[in-house]
């Protein structure tokens, strides 16, 4: 999940009153990019906390999977991983050149923020 800075010590919060476990994979002075690691984390409810609280903000979904689909169709911006389910590419907005194992979350949303 990539946040802008301003929210971090908000989300962290929920994070932790949900028990869940979490890496910050990397910030800036404007984002940071967390990835939650529990596997009964439900992203819809991460979705629909994060757009109820902040709805003059654009919302960008990355994902490969089909279970995210109903998450992913509400963003703004909607990305498919490249080995992503082809209903989730369909609708898409942009597609990766790399998979996970191959850090395409990170690059591809470098190269959205023009870094």
């Amino acid at each position: 999940i990539a946040l802008n800075i301003n929210y971090k010590d908000e989300f962290i919060k929920y994070i932790n009153i949900n028990n869940l476990f979490y890496d910050i994979l990397g910030e800036d002075k404007n984002r940071f990019l967390i990835r939650i690691k529990k596997d009964n984390f439900n992203k819809n409810d991460a979705y629909n906390l994060l757009i109820n609280n902040y709805k003059n903000y654009k919302t960008l979904g990355i994902t490969d999977s089909y279970f995210d689909y109903e998450m992913i169709k509400s963003c703004d911006i909607k990305i498919a991983m490249i080995n992503g389910d082809n209903k989730i590419k369909e609708i898409a907005d942009y597609i990766t050149e790399y998979d996970n194992n191959s850090f395409g979350a990170i690059k591809i949303l470098k190269k959205i923020c023009h870094q």
